[in-house]
């Protein structure tokens, strides 16, 4: 999973968060070997806790995966390749990221129907 990411394109890269699933120590040593620069923070709930309870920082990936999944091309896997499966991610991501940085200027404001509208 790491060795896919080049230190070369991603200079800025130092800290990857994980959950309890990446907490083993063979992950951190092949990590100290290839990639020296990066750590390996894992966020788990805390301890004794029981039933949901927010974790820091997993929000970010969560919101990142919810904006994804209503892409429809993301809703299900429909790629057969890994290649064209990562294509179609970053083709959503972009049409995520330039209709923040250019909304559609006709688009209405939202307004509950029967509500009197002071002016």
């Amino acid at each position: 999973m790491f060795s896919k990411v080049d230190p070369v394109r991603y200079p800025r890269l130092q800290i990857v968060w994980g959950d309890n699933k990446y907490h083993n120590h063979a992950l951190k040593a092949w990590l100290a070997k290839h990639r020296p620069g990066w750590t390996l923070e894992i966020k788990s709930s805390p301890e004794g806790s029981k039933g949901f309870v927010v974790v820091s920082k997993r929000w970010v990936v969560e919101r990142t995966f919810a904006w994804m999944g209503r892409n429809r091309r993301l809703s299900k896997d429909y790629e057969r390749s890994m290649t064209s499966s990562e294509a179609t991610i970053k083709l959503a991501n972009i049409a995520l990221l330039l209709r923040r940085l250019a909304p559609a200027e006709n688009t209405k404001t939202f307004h509950y129907r029967g509500k009197l509208q002071k002016a």
